[in-house]
């Protein structure tokens, strides 16, 4: 077994779910072979390689973006949305990748700080919501944690999302600034605006625009 599946198991899962997060890694890590050959490569065709983390420009140029409010890698209605966006590229399965240059201070009961890898899981599309959810601790810790942003992407590399939760701008907003970009490629700008950007209300929108670095604003013609 290798480290980092052991690092990451031994930190995550808790006593009275560990049989559950146990399962959970087996189905669905990334092992490090694995994301060097494959999930990588793809990663930087749709992320841009060199930039570490909002406001720099994620998204390599060939991708539309939309913006949305963040907050947590997706609600149970932004997956089934995504889901049906995914039936459409062609993708078969999808990756969760933590960036390791944005990763949250963990310390134990002593005080002491925690390392561990990035969070790197794949699934497959048709997953449902509740078996997503389902790795005790570790799931928690993906899905329920505000403070972590992570890549998420398809093996089609026809769409990409960052989750910018810890993206934080005190001087526009004290409370926070957490956004999700989703970029695609432009023959599928009409099935993602669809699904995105349509339903977002005046307010949402408002929002948004404030709070978009201007690299993005410069993306991103209309709100």
């Amino acid at each position: 077994m290798e480290s980092n599946y052991r690092s990451i198991l031994d930190t995550f899962s808790e006593l009275e779910t560990r049989n559950l997060s146990e399962e959970y890694m087996k189905k669905y890590w990334i092992a490090e072979a694995e994301w060097l050959t494959y999930w990588q490569p793809i990663k930087n065709d749709i992320f841009c390689s060199t930039s570490t983390h909002l406001p720099e420009m994620m998204f390599e140029n060939d991708f539309e973006l939309i913006a949305l409010i963040g907050g947590v890698i997706f609600t149970e209605q932004d997956f089934y949305l995504l889901q049906d966006c995914m039936k459409e590229t062609g993708d078969k399965l999808f990756a969760i990748i933590e960036n390791e240059g944005a990763q949250p201070i963990i310390t134990d009961e002593n005080g002491k700080r925690v390392f561990h890898p990035p969070l790197r899981f794949k699934f497959p599309i048709d997953i449902g919501w509740q078996e997503l959810k389902n790795g005790g601790g570790i799931s928690m810790e993906i899905f329920e944690s505000t403070n972590r942003e992570f890549f998420v992407y398809g093996d089609s590399v026809k769409w990409g999302k960052y989750v910018a939760n810890e993206y934080w701008e005190r001087s526009i907003d004290p409370a926070g600034t957490p956004l999700e970009i989703i970029g695609f490629k432009k023959e599928f700008s009409d099935l993602f605006n669809k699904k995105f950007k349509f339903n977002l209300s005046r307010s949402e929108r408002r929002r948004i625009m404030k709070w978009l670095p201007k690299l993005y604003k410069n993306r991103i013609s209309q709100i």
